[in-house]
């Protein structure tokens, strides 16, 4: 139609031109590359013979109106879209108008939705099973009269089955395979058109089977073994079993069974463990509802400790195990020493192990009781929040009592105190009385650094021979008693 203009010799069309028809949206796939979701729609030219160009326009659900993605020029029909795919569907709709050189524009084409394919693996009776299901092809007069679904790789396809138009999902056998799936559905038209779904990639370690089994500790804490473990809580295969092996014996043992655990962490307490004995090594399986194996996690093997006792000199040296956990890196062993009046203390910190000596002679033997409390704590990246230790071990040095037989008060200062010389004992229940020949008590203390200075009342006692009493706890917190008699000479 010619609009006709008083001023004016020109003459403008208004006229729309005819909108182009879809022959069908799919998306793109090349056998021999790696699957792409990208959606190739072609269409047959506008028979209006002035079109410039088409637009190319996709549906956006958030707004109810169609959006335009981009415009070709009249010579091309087809347009591949990479950017308004819905990732969660992989379902979109799309039509095409024809635009003509005064800037008319068509009606929109029938619309056309690509077919959106998604799938769920599942194991039913330990066969692993993929479920695949997918959306309506939509847009063609003529209908679609079958769908095919297929599978392969990216080098070799085949078709697994043909279905009826009313049928939008099937359950298929998984393939064993470390390597990647593909999978696929084509809708076929009456008349012989067609369109491809999204290309689905199905690996069945990483859609099956958890992405990672990770051991992390195994912390000794009083008579049992703590041991906790990292997993993936998406895996569809989660039943686990724990194992142990003892170090020393070298047996392995099932510890527990863990049905369809879908926590990220797993922790355990290990209450059957000899930790006085022997470093154990824990690890879980994978495995499927008949009890085949699919995986495993790395292992983690405990620090055991151990010690010995040497007098004269009087050293404690230890020895422990190494933390083993091949994921585990910058590991170090903290020594820790508790003693009752000292308390907690560590005492030295190495990345390695090797027979550590704790030289008692170069410190103060008042500050023991003789019972000397030992732990390694291990320290790594892999758990830097975590306070994991081996097995609490308690070296016992002798008591050793020494009383002089005489003591001059104004003699050589060392000889001036008679008191029991004692090492490595209880500073609870200690009693020491001195008395004279007739029975008469002339000092008593409960303070092992304290003695008796010659004097009753803060008068000298008389040159002589005095009986003494002593009682304490010795290393083994057992008590002792010891009497005797000394010489009080001037």
């Amino acid at each position: 139609m010619l609009c006709l203009f008083s001023n004016s010799l020109e003459a403008q069309d208004i006229e729309a031109p005819q909108a182009p028809i879809i022959d069908s949206v799919t998306y793109q796939f090349d056998a021999s590359a790696s699957p792409e979701n990208s959606v190739v729609i072609r269409w047959k030219a506008s028979n209006s013979p002035d079109v410039r160009s088409y637009y190319i326009k996709y549906f956006n659900e958030a707004l109810g109106v169609y959006k335009l993605i981009d415009s070709v020029d009249a010579h091309t029909l087809f347009y591949v879209d990479k950017t308004s795919v819905k990732t969660e569907t992989m379902i979109q709709t799309y039509v095409v108008q024809a635009v003509d050189s005064s800037n008319n524009a068509s009606v929109h084409s029938l619309k056309h939705t690509v077919i959106g394919l998604q799938s769920n693996i599942v194991q039913k009776n330990c066969k692993n099973k993929i479920l695949l299901d997918w959306s309506a092809y939509k847009g063609w007069k003529e209908g679609v009269e079958y769908y095919q679904v297929w599978s392969g790789n990216s080098h070799l396809w085949h078709l697994d089955t043909t279905l009826l138009s009313s049928t939008l999902s099937i359950e298929l056998d998984l393939k064993s395979s470390n390597s990647n799936q593909y999978y696929l559905v084509r809708g076929i038209s009456y008349k012989n058109k067609s369109s491809s779904s999204n290309v689905l990639t199905v690996n069945l370690k990483e859609d099956l089977l958890p992405r990672f089994i990770n051991a992390l500790y195994a912390n000794v804490k009083g008579k049992s073994i703590e041991v906790e473990f990292n997993l993936d809580p998406q895996a569809q295969i989660n039943n686990y079993q724990l194992y142990r092996k003892n170090i020393s014996s070298n047996k392995t043992i099932l510890l527990a069974t863990f049905s369809d655990y879908k926590e990220a962490v797993l922790n355990y307490t290990d209450t059957k463990a000899k930790v006085q004995k022997t470093a154990y090594q824990y690890y879980l399986k994978l495995v499927d509802d008949c009890d085949n194996v699919m995986d495993s996690s790395n292992t983690v093997t405990s620090v055991y400790l151990k010690g010995k006792v040497f007098q004269e000199p009087y050293i404690n040296q230890l020895n422990w195990s190494f933390f083993k956990n091949n994921k585990a890196e910058n590991i170090t062993y903290s020594i820790i020493r508790s003693t009752s009046k000292q308390g907690e203390k560590t005492l030295a910190q190495y990345d390695y192990t090797f027979p550590y000596q704790d030289d008692l002679e170069e410190q103060n033997y008042n500050e023991f009781d003789g019972r000397f409390y030992y732990k390694i704590q291990i320290k790594s990246d892999l758990f830097p929040e975590k306070k994991v230790y081996s097995n609490t071990i308690c070296l016992r040095q002798t008591s050793i009592i020494y009383i002089p037989t005489a003591f001059q008060p104004f003699g050589t200062e060392k000889n001036r105190i008679f008191k029991p010389f004692c090492n490595f004992i209880s500073e609870k229940n200690y009693y020491f009385a001195v008395y004279n020949r007739w029975g008469v008590k002339v000092f008593e203390t409960k303070d092992k650094n304290k003695g008796w200075d010659g004097k009753k009342d803060n008068v000298l006692c008389p040159v002589g021979r005095y009986v003494y009493f002593l009682e304490y706890v010795n290393s083994s917190g057992k008590k002792h008693s010891e009497h005797g008699s000394c010489f009080l000479d001037y």
